[in-house]
């Protein structure tokens, strides 16, 4: 919430300045989003403040904003293509720590049988995390763990621990059972198609090579 507000702000004028007065604007932002912003201007004592004063607030407060904001990346690299994924630590923190810590992660990334529009890789070091913002309602974009435990079901005789995704509006997390729910513990940011792409061709081409590190980790 507070990355998106600066980012309101920061890109655009409107409910932030004001009325001109000798190269100053008076801030008629509403008063908790200049307390949120660390703006401190006395409406009754000096209701004008530098333009630029503000600009350079607002840009600081947004940095701050994306450096608070940690981000996974997922990665197919024989196809040189990866996409961005910010973590929902409000949402599923114990996931999220657990999967940080886990990281970075390399196997072979392949398609869901099951679940409709979903890729799944199992971790290098599986781990097991209790259910946390769980669901099987999932959205394209959504990114998830799950776990199992040896012997839950037929045919699994190991732990199994693993990361999907889902990258269509028919993608519902399954087992041969029937649906399962997961972990949804971050969301893909920007432009996730050509990545999307590389996955729907996974259907009939196969498994492929696939990486998961952290958005700060850029070795190979």
């Amino acid at each position: 919430m507070r990355l998106r507000l600066v980012e309101r702000l920061a890109s655009s004028n409107v409910g932030v300045f004001g009325e001109q007065s000798r190269g100053a604007a008076r801030v008629t932002a509403l008063p908790e989003w200049r307390g949120e912003l660390g703006i401190t201007v006395s409406s009754t004592l000096n209701p004008y403040i530098q333009r630029s004063e503000i600009l350079i607030t607002l840009e600081g407060r947004l940095a701050e904003a994306r450096m608070a904001q940690r981000t996974i990346v997922l990665a197919f690299p024989d196809e040189n293509v990866s996409v961005e994924a910010a973590l929902l630590e409000q949402e599923a923190p114990h996931t999220c720590a657990a999967v940080w810590d886990h990281l970075p992660s390399t196997g072979f990334a392949r398609h869901g049988i099951y679940s409709g529009s979903e890729i799944y890789a199992l971790w290098e070091q599986p781990f097991m995390v209790l259910p946390e913002n769980a669901t099987s309602d999932v959205a394209p974009g959504d990114i998830a763990y799950y776990f199992e435990r040896a012997g839950e079901q037929y045919g699994f005789p190991e732990d199994l621990s693993e990361i999907c995704w889902f990258y269509d509006r028919d993608a519902r997390p399954s087992m041969p059972t029937g649906p399962v729910e997961v972990n949804v513990f971050a969301r893909m940011i920007g432009d996730p198609t050509p990545f999307f792409q590389v996955c729907h061709r996974m259907r009939v081409e196969g498994q492929k090579r696939f990486r998961v590190s952290r958005g700060d980790d850029t070795a190979g």
